[in-house]
């Protein structure tokens, strides 16, 4: 996930499927910063946006074509979050941290970083072609969720001690059983058409609960740049 050429190459192999009902990208990179992919980018960022956005964009088309097939029951994008984006930097993204040899940031504001871009491709994507766009070539309702702080290994880099002060229920969570850390991602994937277009452009916590997510992401130029700012890096990887 963390390699974009890589990443386009394989892909092409799944253009040409008949459909794609959904789309479920949980790719959940925690490292401590100073961490890089092979093209340079912060490792948690390269891999938790920039490959969620690369999969996003290359595979929107068969999404779509799905959508068309069956317009009563379209297809749907489901982004892995976190309650992370909470502790990112102010405005979402510090441009200035994503490189090899830009600023650091500490290892909470990195992480949330990441979790608050996820947020943000859920929610251009419900801009540009959820239930509300009335986009002509096909329908995609795209939703953001957090899973809950699943017991795994992934949390070694990162102590919950650093969330608390930020959001201190957060940390109640943290005993989520690994075999739970699905649920609210098949939750939904698996809802009505009617509802699951309700939540379009939300925010999923534990469980099945619409939580307002950081105010500044319903600022829509945020969402833009970041987009438009991986469809940069990508284009220069090619």
């Amino acid at each position: 996930m963390s390699c974009l050429p890589m990443r386009a190459s394989w892909l092409c192999e799944y253009a040409d499927q008949p459909q794609a009902r959904i789309l479920d990208l949980r790719s959940d990179a925690r490292r401590p910063p100073g961490q890089y992919t092979k093209q340079g980018y912060s490792l948690q960022f390269g891999t938790n946006v920039l490959g969620h956005q690369r999969l996003i964009k290359l595979l929107l088309p068969l999404l779509q074509k799905t959508s068309r097939a069956d317009p009563a029951n379209p297809a749907r994008l489901i982004v892995l979050s976190s309650a992370a984006h909470a502790v990112a930097p102010p405005g979402g993204v510090n441009y200035n941290s994503l490189r090899n040899g830009d600023s650091l940031l500490s290892r909470w504001s990195e992480y949330g970083e990441s979790k608050w871009g996820d947020i943000a491709l859920a929610k251009y994507v419900d801009a540009h072609y959820g239930p509300a766009s009335n986009n002509p070539d096909g329908e995609v309702v795209s939703i953001a969720v957090h899973p809950g702080l699943v017991r795994t290994n992934l949390w070694s880099h990162l102590s919950a001690n650093a969330a608390a002060p930020y959001v201190p229920w957060l940390v109640k969570m943290i005993n989520v059983a690994p075999i739970k850390g699905a649920l609210n991602q098949i939750w939904a994937g698996q809802l009505p058409t009617a509802r699951a277009r309700e939540l379009s452009g939300k925010y999923i916590v534990p469980y099945q609960t619409v939580v307002p997510h950081r105010p500044d992401l319903d600022d829509s130029d945020k969402c833009e740049r970041l987009w438009a700012w991986c469809d940069e890096q990508a284009a220069r990887a090619e």
